[in-house]
């Protein structure tokens, strides 16, 4: 009996110990400000995912492309701190951007 109940729990504490996160990829960024979203051109901006990711229940952002290392760098930790939902994919529209364009001074996911 002791057997089958340590079979069970090692079961279950494997089935339950990863986060079953998809990853993508995709840069994953801490809340970027508005000035790492200002431009004046499309070249400028890059597509990012939030730290969930599409995938996971996120969103996509697009953001300026020389601010791209500082927000991964704030997203460790920021990140790290955040619940996702596993494996279900987000139903936010910018999840269907392909690329990111310069709208209005801003950094926008093409959608």
């Amino acid at each position: 009996m002791r057997t089958v109940l340590a079979v069970i729990f090692a079961v279950v504490a494997i089935a339950c110990g990863g986060n079953n996160l998809v990853e993508s990829d995709r840069a994953r960024l801490a809340a970027p400000t508005p000035e790492q979203q200002a431009c004046s051109r499309d070249s400028e901006c890059t597509l990012a995912e939030d730290c969930c990711g599409c995938a996971n229940g996120g969103t996509q952002q697009a953001v300026r492309a020389d601010s791209l290392s500082d927000l991964e760098a704030a997203g460790a930790s920021e990140c790290a701190e955040r619940a996702c939902t596993p494996s279900v994919q987000s139903a936010h529209r910018s999840c269907t951007a392909s690329e990111s364009v310069c709208r209005g001074g801003r950094c926008i996911p093409a959608i």
